[in-house]
């Protein structure tokens, strides 16, 4: 068979195709960073110790690609603080409502003997189901809580999958979701001393479902308040559980300074070189967004030392 004059052998490379495309410094910095989050991948993998499939684009997703876990510094500050009731914790179980991909699910299952996660969403719950199944004492739900049951729709956040919220009104743009009224399974689950939710303004319908649930069990809850939501009396979410006797802390982290001046420098300083973050208490939960607001009932009051 006779080769082209394309593929004939030459004495000298040549050239049949090019790209001109300019990157830009912007490239080199990505490609820069690439290569320092490749660098670090093995010894994250080592620190987490099991495997974790994100969604590429999400923001969760890219920050445990760069750091290992998502919100590790406040999770570890959490458990700090729960250190006098180990011993309780480790005998009981949790729930983690809005419970994404598992972050925080893999990451509480060494202090709990059990823990139940409920994500709505069915694709999230795929990768949910994916990642914790090296865990034996985490089951997975796909359903999401809430003060009504049946059949609600979510608008998802392509970029992040975690700030999806649930609407009522189906569109192009929302996906079909189950809801349940966590008090439907007060004699189903027990000895149930901890709850996380995250669930993106839906909080407030999570606790309406689950007051009785709340008050048989007497957990401590950690929840997501988000600025928007609290009026002069702080938010309807802190005012249910006030009545039922919980008390509040919360993370603190230092403000950043406004100043132009000194605020590259001493904001520098505070989040590379000395980062701070302290769980405080007082009598009014203050208005600003809270990743992890902790409530306190009664049961648990005194050994955490709440005043």
């Amino acid at each position: 068979m006779q080769m082209s004059n394309l593929f004939r052998n030459k004495k000298e490379p040549e050239i049949i195709c090019q790209s001109n495309k300019s990157k830009g410094v912007g490239y080199l910095v990505d490609l820069l960073c690439a290569t320092r989050i490749g660098k670090k991948a093995p010894k994250l993998y080592e620190n987490r110790g099991y495997k974790m499939a994100v969604f590429s684009n999400d923001y969760i997703g890219i920050l445990i690609n760069q750091f290992g876990v998502y919100e590790q510094d406040e999770l570890e500050l959490l458990f700090e603080f729960l250190k006098p009731i180990d011993n309780v914790l480790i005998k009981g179980a949790a729930l983690d409502i809005g419970a994404n991909i598992g972050n925080h699910s893999l990451y509480f299952s060494p202090y709990f003997q059990k823990i139940y996660c409920y994500e709505p969403s069915p694709d999230t719950y795929k990768l949910l189901e994916m990642n914790v199944k090296s865990s034996d004492n985490i089951e997975v739900y796909n359903y999401g809580l809430g003060d009504e049951e049946g059949v609600f729709f979510m608008k998802e956040n392509r970029t992040n999958i975690g700030g999806s919220s649930v609407v009522h009104e189906k569109s192009d743009e929302t996906i079909q979701i189950q809801i349940v009224k966590l008090d439907n399974y007060i004699n189903e689950l027990s000895n149930i001393n901890f709850i996380k939710i995250d669930v993106e303004g839906f909080e407030e319908k999570v606790f309406r479902g689950g007051l009785r649930f709340i008050q048989a069990h007497q957990p401590i809850i950690v929840f997501e308040q988000d600025e928007m939501v609290f009026d002069e009396e702080e938010t309807p979410s802190i005012v249910l559980l006030r009545k039922l006797g919980y008390q509040f802390c919360w993370q603190h982290k230092e403000k950043r300074i406004k100043s132009t001046l000194l605020r590259k420098f001493v904001n520098f300083y505070r989040i590379v070189l000395n980062p701070k973050i302290k769980i405080v208490t007082g009598s009014r939960v203050p208005k600003q967004f809270h990743s992890m607001l902790i409530a306190i009932p009664p049961r648990f009051s005194s050994l955490l030392d709440q005043k």
